[in-house]
């Protein structure tokens, strides 16, 4: 089946960005402080583009999933049952607040600024929910697992770039399938998933998405194998890859802190997480591309030359971060 035709990957301006902030968000990283603001200012921006696109679907405004994803994000720095009770508190919230606007307006008579559709005030409950469950909740497991002690770094460092490639890896392979019109991969799948990932987002294919898979798999693989069997060199690679902290005019790198505090799980567990992180970063990217698609937009916003908006670079790490968090959670037996 033939690949579904997409505009030129504008591949210079994607080049020149992730060269600049990879290195950057690495070296960010490596700093408590700059780990905070690094992930809640890529937060707030996120919940401004998802609430733009909510607004598009809704016609209401969406200062509340706003208000209420910030403030279960940042609930991360107090554990994970903070973050499941303010949760839950928020949704029951915006329950509450939608269920007695449709009260207050009634579910029949005309529709004006003053009495709003019905239709559009429950849509509007189901996006805030949404943006709370998805964005509010991916940046708070992000929080939690970068503060994580002691292996927080560690593991942040290593799913990153796994979900880097995941995303290069699907690219470069839906990019081969577009231009040549077609679609191998598909073979492996049957026919109703085929045609429904075609409805979901018609420039994806079968064959970007096993693309992502495999590199994204091979990139936990291969980071897992190196840091269990051969350290020493990945933390000298590593280190003159992300020397950026200094303190007393000493450089000081990450990779020391990446190697002295990863688990001791083997490269088959690695391997494993590879997996999971590149099977949920592949399932995140379809559902924001679903979820633009519905708001009829192209990208969440333009901060980015060449990727998008903030929300378009992170669309992967919202679902496969809370899945990585738990899975380490249970290898950790915490």
């Amino acid at each position: 089946m033939a690949a579904a035709q997409r505009k030129p990957v504008a591949w210079l301006k994607r080049a020149i960005t992730a060269a600049v902030a990879v290195p950057t968000v690495l070296g960010i990283l490596t700093s408590s402080v700059g780990s905070c603001v690094l992930i809640h200012s890529f937060h707030f921006i996120s919940l401004l583009e998802y609430a733009h696109g909510a607004k598009l679907l809704s016609r209401q405004e969406g200062e509340h999933v706003v208000a209420g994803g910030v403030l279960v994000a940042i609930c991360g720095h107090y554990g994970v049952h903070s973050v499941g009770i303010v949760c839950y508190t928020v949704v029951v919230l915006l329950l509450l607040g939608h269920l007695g606007q449709l009260s207050y307006h009634g579910l029949e008579g005309p529709v004006t600024p003053a009495n709003r559709c019905p239709q559009d005030i429950l849509i509007a409950l189901f996006l805030d929910i949404l943006g709370i469950l998805w964005v509010g909740l991916g940046y708070a497991h992000m929080v939690l697992l970068r503060f994580q002690e002691p292996s927080g770094l560690g593991l942040v460092l290593f799913a990153l770039p796994v979900v880097w490639n995941t995303d290069n890896g699907a690219l470069f392979a839906g990019a081969w399938a577009a231009k040549n019109n077609q679609d191998p991969l598909s073979v492996f799948v049957p026919q109703r998933a085929a045609s429904a990932l075609r409805n979901l987002s018609p420039t994806k294919s079968w064959t970007g998405v096993f693309g992502g898979l495999f590199l994204g798999t091979m990139t936990g693989w291969l980071l897992g194998f190196w840091v269990t069997q051969n350290p020493e060199p990945w933390k000298t690679s590593l280190g003159y890859l992300v020397a950026v902290r200094s303190d007393c005019g000493q450089l000081r790198y990450s990779a020391s802190l990446f190697c002295a505090h990863l688990p001791d799980w083997g490269a088959a567990v690695w391997t494993g997480l590879g997996f999971i992180l590149s099977f949920c970063a592949i399932a995140g990217d379809l559902f924001e591309s679903a979820v633009k698609r519905a708001a009829g937009v192209k990208d969440s916003g333009r901060i980015f030359p060449g990727h998008g908006g903030a929300l378009d670079r992170v669309d992967s790490l919202l679902f496969a971060i809370p899945a990585y968090f738990y899975a380490c959670q249970l290898l950790l037996g915490a």
